[in-house]
């Protein structure tokens, strides 16, 4: 790893890395995010504080800007085939195509009224952000990038108070649902909590 970030144009370049990432959130996120927040539902539910919803899609507005700075350096930044850490970072990349394709199929099977709680929902309250973290960063050790890696520690911040307000947002929607889920399901990953 260099302290000079790298800069370079090839075909062997994280881009090839990001083409899932571009495929699983460009439509699908603004299809989670309508989902999450349409104007409808909040007309039906009600939600309690008009500015707090504007500062959600103001969060989510700035987490889609960080979002798209790792998209653009990829295609400057090259693989290290050649590391030690390579194969490390592709096992990373890979649970998080695993993670974010589970979460997916989970998310757009469930009707849009009722809580998502199957499949790999049962393990990680946020498996599309736990995705995404996984992916830049399995993407910044395969390309032994610090400059990628502060990117995705950016991401990775902006997108825990961006669930914050998802949740609090879900609790008004989904009431005692949600509250019974999240008592029982780890916010990034683990194992269910067993109701004793």
């Amino acid at each position: 790893m260099s302290l000079i970030p790298a800069f370079e144009i090839g075909l062997l370049n994280a881009w090839i890395l990001v083409l899932y990432i571009i495929a699983y959130n460009i439509v699908p996120y603004y299809l989670s995010s309508k989902k999450m927040i349409d104007e409808e539902t909040v007309k039906k539910v009600g939600h309690p504080d008009i500015e707090k919803l504007k500062t959600q899609r103001h969060l989510g507005i700035i987490l889609m800007f960080v979002f798209y700075i790792p998209i653009v350096y990829s295609f400057f930044l090259p693989i290290g085939m050649n590391t030690n850490w390579f194969f490390f970072g592709m096992i990373l990349y890979f649970i998080g195509i695993f993670i974010g394709t589970s979460a997916m199929y989970s998310f757009f099977k469930t009707p849009p009224e009722k809580l998502v709680t199957n499949g790999i929902y049962r393990y990680s309250r946020n498996p599309m952000y736990l995705s995404i973290v996984l992916l830049y960063t399995g993407i910044s050790i395969v390309c032994l990038s610090w400059l990628f890696l502060l990117i995705t520690i950016i991401f990775t911040i902006l997108t825990y108070f961006l669930i914050l307000s998802e949740e609090e947002y879900c609790c008004k929607k989904y009431k005692n649902k949600f509250n019974d889920y999240m008592s029982k399901t780890p916010r990034w990953i683990g194992f269910p909590k067993s109701n004793s």
